[in-house]
C-alpha cells in the first residue's frame, strides 16, 4: 500500500490515534508527493451536502478534521498551510499540541509571528499554551501574541461554561512584571471583559479585570504610581474611544491622591492632546483639584489649549473656563495671555460656554489689546447675542445684532432647462457609451434610456456595432449571473433586459450569431443563452416578488416586444430632462406619431409618461398639443396640461385619464371618473397623504438572560413610536389594469429597496413621491434610533432624491424631513437639513408645518431633542436674515406643540429660539406659548431660559 493509498484510508476510516506514528515515518520527499491528496480530500470532505432533510453539513468528522489538519500541518509549506481551510483550527483543535512536541516546521514561527502582526490570528489560542510554545523554543512570543490571548487568560472554560480564575497571572513570573504592562501599551478587547455576564467565580470578588487590577493595586502587585500613568499614556496611543474610557475609569477609580498628580504634571498636560473627550476630562478634572497647589505649574496649560478648545464638548469647555477662571485670580499678570488662548471657544453655539468665557475675557482682557480685538473679530459671526453684549469694549465698531447676510428669494429654476437637458442619444457611437455606463447607477434614468435608444437605433444595429457592445453585455452577465457591482433589483432587471435584447438581435442575424460561436467561452454571456430565462420570468427568480418594480418589468418588456417586431415607435415614459421629467411637448410629439399610425399607446407607458410630466408653464405645450393631437388624445393632453380643465368623455383610455387626475390634483376626486375601477380605492393610496402619529406605546422589552428557562426575562416598557397608516386594498383588485399607484403601494407589504433603486422608484412619480415616502417612513423611521445598513441606506437614497425633485413639498414629504431631522444618522440629519435651507431660498417649504411636524415627535421625547438642537446650530442657523426667520417660525411652531412638562434638553431649544428672537429683533406673538413658558418658568429647570422668553412676550 503506498502512503497515498494509506492517508486516504486513514481519513476513511476516522482513525485519528495511527496518524501521528504515519507521519512520523514520512519522509521530506513523501510529504511533497501527499500534498496533492491533501488537497483533494480536503476539498471533497469540506464540502457541505444535505445529510438529511433540512439538515446540511460537511462529511467530514471531527476525527476526519483532525486527520486532515495534522497531515497538512506536516506536509504543507507555509504558504499553502495559510490558505487552506486548516488555519482556522489552528488552536481550536487539539492536533497541534499532539503534534508540536515531534515535529515544528522551521516556518510556523514566521507564520506565528505573520498572523499576529495583521491581526490574523486564528482563535482559541490560549495564555499557557502561548506560554508553552515559548518556552519550548517553537516561536518567539511577542506583544502582540500576548495581548491577542492574556485578554481572556482569567476566563477559561469548564465544561462549556467561562469561569473566572487570575492564578494563571502568577504562574509564569513575566506575566505580571511585563506582559501586563502590553495590556496598557497595544489594542486589546480588555474593555468588553466587564459585559461577560455569565462568569461562573466562586472567589467572592466581581469577576473582571476592573476588579483584578484595583486589587493589585492596592496590595503591592502592581506598581501605583506607573499604572496610573501609564492609564493616562492609553489617551494617545490610538486606542478607540471605549478602550481609552475604560482605562480612564480605571485611572479614576484608583483615586489618586494630589501628591501623586503632582508627580505626573507633564503626563497630564500630555493627556489633553488626546482625540478622547473622556481622557480629557479626565485629565482636566486632575488638573483642576492640583490648581490651588503652590507645587503645580499651571503655565504649560495654556499651550495645550488650541487642542482642547477645538473638541467642542461641553463639558470640556465649561470646565477649562473653569480652570482658566482660578488660573487668573492666581496670575492676574496672565490675563492677556489667558483672553487670548481662549478667543477660539466661541467656535461652540453653547450659550452657558460663550457666557462664561465672554464674562472671563471681559474681566482679564484689555479693551486697547489690538490682537485681542482681532482675534475677537474672527469668531464676532459666531457669537450669541448676549456673548456680542458682554464683549462689545473690543470690537473698534458697533457691532450689528445679526451678521447674517440677506439672501434674494431665489426664482424657481424651471424644471424643463437646458441646464438639466437628457440629451438624445444620437448614433451607435454614444449608444455604445450609454451602454458602458448603464449599469454604474451614474444616473437613475439610463433605465429608461438604454432601451429607448435600442428601439430608436434598430435599423444601425448591425454586426459591427452589435460587437462593440461586448463590453455592455459581459456587463449585463456579471450583474445577473455573477451578482458582481452591489446592484440593485432594478439593475438585475435591467441586466437580464439587455441579454435578451441581445438574443433577439442574434436571431434576427445569422452573421452576429456566428461571431458570437467564435468569441463564446464559459464566462462569456453567450455561452448562456440557451438557458436564458424569458424576460416576464424575471420574478421567479426571487425568493418573494415585489410588485413594486412590476411598472419597469412592463415597460421593459414593452421595449422587448418593440425590438422584436423591429417597431421604432418611441417609448412614451422616456424622461427628457434630469432626473425624470417628461418635456409635454415632447410627449405630444411622440402622442401625434401614435395617433397618425393608428398605434394604441401602451397602458403602463403612458401612465408612466403622465406621471413624469413636468406641469410647469404648460401654454407652449396647450397650443402644440391643439396643432398635433385629435379626439381622446387632444381631449386627455388639455385636462392634463390646464389646471382648470375638467376631464371630457367619452374615455377610453380609463387609466390614462384617471393617472393625468391623479398627477395634477392627487387630492381631488372628479365626477366624471366615478366609473373608473379605480374611483372607489382608498383617498390616501391615490394621493399618497396617509394618516400618521406619533406616540408612547406599549411593548414587551427584554431583561435579563434566565439560565434556568434558556430565555430572557421579559417585561412591560413604553417607547416612542411614529406610526404611519400604508393603505391597504380590501380585496385582491378585480380590474385587469391597475393603477401605477397599485404597485407603489404593494399592498402595504414590508419595503426593501436597494439605494440604487430608491430613486427609479420615485421618479416613477416625480410629481408626487408622497406614497412611496409613506412607505419608506413606515419601513424605516418607526423609530428615531440606529437601524441596520439597508434602512438608513433607503433613507439616505430617499432625502438625497428630495434634493432633485424641485417640487412644492406635501404633508409627506415634510413628514419624512422632520423624521430625517432627528435621524441617528448625522448624514441624513445634515441631508435633511440642507433641505429645508435650500426650499427656503426658492421659498418651497412651509417652516411651520415642518415645525409643528418636529414638535409633535419631540413632545414625547420619539427622538433626542439634542440632535435636533445640534443640527439647528451646526446647519440652519445665521445662513441669512431670511433662513432665520423662517427658523423663527419653525421653532414656535415646535414648541407650541410642547407640553407642559418639559422634556430632556428642551432647555437648549429655548436657549435656541430666544437667540433666533434675538437675532431677528423680533418678540413672541403666540397665544399658545404664553402659557406653557409660565409653566416652564414655575420650575427649576426651564426658569431662567423659559424667563429669558417671558421678557419678549408681545
Amino acid at each position: 500500500m503506498t502512503t497515498k493509498d494509506e492517508l486516504t484510508r486513514l481519513v476513511e476510516t476516522g482513525r485519528r490515534d495511527d496518524i501521528v506514528p504515519f507521519l512520523k515515518k514520512l519522509t521530506d520527499a513523501d510529504k511533497h508527493a501527499l500534498i496533492p491528496v491533501l488537497k483533494e480530500l480536503g476539498n471533497w470532505y469540506s464540502d457541505v451536502i444535505e445529510i438529511r432533510p433540512g439538515s446540511w453539513s460537511t462529511r467530514m468528522s471531527a476525527d476526519q478534521a483532525y486527520i486532515l489538519a495534522a497531515a497538512s500541518f506536516a506536509c504543507y509549506d507555509k504558504n499553502t498551510f495559510r490558505k487552506s481551510l486548516w488555519l482556522v483550527s489552528l488552536f481550536s483543535g487539539s492536533w497541534l499540541r499532539d503534534i508540536l512536541p515531534w515535529y515544528c516546521p522551521a516556518w510556523f514561527a514566521t507564520l506565528m509571528q505573520e498572523l499576529s502582526d495583521e491581526e490574523g490570528l486564528p482563535g482559541g489560542l490560549t495564555y499557557p499554551f502561548l506560554m508553552e510554545m515559548g518556552e519550548q523554543g517553537w516561536i518567539s512570543v511577542n506583544p502582540a501574541l500576548v495581548v491577542n490571548c492574556l485578554t481572556m487568560a482569567i476566563f477559561p472554560y469548564h465544561d462549556k461554561r467561562m469561569g473566572y480564575d487570575t492564578s494563571v497571572l502568577f504562574r509564569y513570573p513575566i506575566t505580571m512584571q511585563e506582559h501586563f504592562w502590553y495590556l496598557l501599551t497595544y489594542p486589546t478587547n480588555i474593555h468588553f471583559s466587564d459585559r461577560w455576564l455569565h462568569v461562573s467565580d466562586k472567589t467572592g470578588e466581581a469577576p473582571n479585570w476592573k476588579s483584578f487590577i484595583l486589587k493589585c493595586s492596592s496590595n503591592g502587585t502592581l506598581d501605583r504610581l506607573r499604572l496610573l500613568e501609564e492609564c493616562l499614556k492609553t489617551a494617545n496611543r490610538n486606542f478607540n474611544k471605549l478602550l481609552t474610557a475604560w482605562w480612564m475609569d480605571i485611572f479614576t477609580a484608583l483615586a489618586p491622591t494630589k501628591e501623586e498628580l503632582l508627580t505626573m504634571q507633564e503626563t497630564l498636560f500630555l493627556t489633553l492632546d488626546s482625540p478622547q473627550s473622556k481622557a480629557v476630562n479626565t485629565a482636566l478634572s486632575a488638573i483642576k483639584t492640583l490648581m490651588p497647589e503652590k507645587e503645580f505649574d499651571s503655565s504649560p496649560l495654556l499651550h495645550h489649549l488650541p487642542q482642547v478648545l477645538s473638541s467642542g464638548v461641553k463639558s470640556v469647555l465649561v470646565t477649562i473656563i473653569s480652570i482658566l477662571e482660578k488660573m487668573y485670580k492666581q496670575h492676574p499678570q496672565r490675563g492677556d495671555e489667558i483672553s487670548s488662548a481662549l478667543a477660539p471657544v466661541f467656535v461652540s453655539r453653547e450659550e452657558v460656554v460663550q457666557i462664561r468665557a465672554a464674562k472671563l475675557i471681559a474681566q482679564c482682557g484689555r479693551p486697547e489689546d489690538t490682537v485681542l480685538q482681532d482675534q475677537l473679530q474672527l469668531f464676532q459671526s459666531l457669537m450669541l447675542t448676549e456673548t456680542t453684549k458682554l464683549l462689545r469694549q473690543f470690537f473698534t465698531s458697533d457691532v450689528p445684532v445679526t451678521t447674517a447676510a440677506d439672501i434674494t428669494d431665489d426664482v424657481a429654476r424651471p424644471l424643463l432647462s437646458e441646464e438639466n437637458l437628457i440629451p438624445a442619444v444620437q448614433g451607435v457611437e454614444e449608444l455604445i457609451f450609454l451602454a458602458s455606463q448603464a449599469f454604474e447607477n451614474n444616473a437613475s434614468w439610463h433605465i429608461d434610456q438604454l432601451p429607448a435608444a435600442l428601439i430608436n437605433l434598430q435599423p444601425e444595429l448591425a454586426t459591427a456595432a452589435l460587437l462593440q457592445l461586448e463590453p455592455a453585455f459581459q456587463r449585463a452577465y456579471a450583474i445577473y449571473y455573477l451578482h458582481t457591482g452591489g446592484s440593485g433589483m432594478s439593475d438585475n432587471m435591467l441586466a437580464l433586459f439587455l441579454l435578451n435584447a441581445g438574443k433577439i438581435m442574434a436571431d434576427n442575424s445569422s452573421d452576429y450569431t456566428q461571431q458570437l460561436r467564435q468569441l463564446s467561452n464559459k464566462k462569456h454571456w453567450w455561452h448562456k443563452h440557451a438557458e436564458l430565462i424569458p424576460f416576464l420570468e424575471w420574478k421567479q427568480t426571487l425568493r418573494y416578488e415585489p410588485i413594486i418594480f412590476d411598472p419597469f418589468l412592463q415597460l421593459l418588456s414593452l421595449a422587448l416586444r418593440k425590438i422584436t417586431e423591429k417597431d421604432t415607435r418611441p417609448l412614451l415614459s422616456t424622461p427628457t430632462h434630469t432626473p425624470g421629467w417628461i418635456d409635454p411637448c415632447v410627449l405630444i410629439r411622440r402622442l401625434h406619431r401614435y395617433q397618425s399610425e393608428q398605434a394604441v399607446p401602451d397602458d403602463m407607458d403612458w401612465q408612466i409618461a403622465i406621471s413624469r410630466c413636468a406641469l410647469q408653464d404648460t401654454q407652449a405645450a396647450i397650443m402644440l398639443a391643439k396643432e398635433l393631437l385629435q379626439g381622446e388624445y387632444l381631449r386627455l393632453m388639455l385636462f392634463l396640461l390646464d389646471a382648470s380643465a375638467m376631464p371630457q368623455g367619452p374615455f377610453t383610455f380609463a387609466s390614462a385619464w384617471m393617472q393625468a387626475g391623479l398627477t395634477k390634483a392627487p387630492a381631488v376626486r372628479y365626477d366624471a371618473f366615478a366609473a373608473f375601477p379605480w374611483y372607489n380605492l382608498p383617498p390616501a393610496l391615490l394621493s399618497g397623504n396617509c394618516s400618521w402619529q406619533t406616540f408612547s406605546e406599549k411593548y414587551l422589552a427584554y431583561g435579563d438572560y434566565n439560565r434556568e428557562k434558556k430565555s430572557y426575562e421579559r417585561y412591560v416598557d413604553h417607547r416612542a413610536v411614529l406610526r404611519i397608516d400604508i393603505p391597504v386594498e380590501e380585496a385582491a383588485p378585480q380590474h385587469e389594469v391597475r393603477l401605477l399607484q397599485e404597485y407603489i403601494c404593494d399592498s402595504g407589504r414590508q419595503l426593501y429597496l436597494h439605494n440604487g433603486d430608491v430613486m427609479r422608484v420615485m421618479l416613477l412619480m416625480p410629481n408626487n413621491p408622497a406614497l412611496l415616502l409613506a412607505r419608506i417612513i413606515g419601513a424605516c423611521q418607526t423609530f428615531s434610533g440606529v437601524y441596520e445598513v439597508s434602512e438608513t441606506g433607503m433613507v439616505t437614497a430617499a432625502i438625497q432624491g428630495l434634493h432633485e425633485l424641485d417640487i412644492v413639498p406635501g404633508e409627506m414629504i415634510l413628514l419624512f424631513v422632520s423624521a430625517c431631522m432627528l435621524h441617528a444618522d448625522k448624514t441624513i440629519r445634515a441631508f435633511a437639513a440642507a433641505y429645508w435651507t435650500t426650499r427656503v431660498t426658492s421659498g418651497k417649504i412651509d417652516s411651520r408645518q415642518l415645525g409643528s411636524m418636529t414638535g409633535v415627535h419631540e413632545r414625547i421625547g420619539w427622538a433626542p431633542l439634542k440632535r435636533f438642537c445640534d443640527l439647528i446650530s451646526g446647519h440652519m442657523w445665521q445662513i441669512s436674515r431670511q433662513h432665520n426667520r423662517e427658523l423663527e417660525v419653525m421653532l414656535q411652531a415646535c414648541l407650541e406643540c410642547f407640553a407642559a412638562t418639559p422634556v430632556k434638553d428642551q432647555k437648549k431649544l429655548l436657549e435656541i429660539y430666544h437667540e433666533v428672537l434675538a437675532v431677528n429683533n423680533s418678540r413672541i406673538g403666540s397665544t399658545v406659548l404664553p402659557g406653557l413658558l409660565a409653566d416652564w418658568a414655575s420650575g427649576s429647570t426651564l426658569k431662567k431660559a423659559a424667563g429669558n422668553l417671558q421678557k419678549l412676550l408681545l
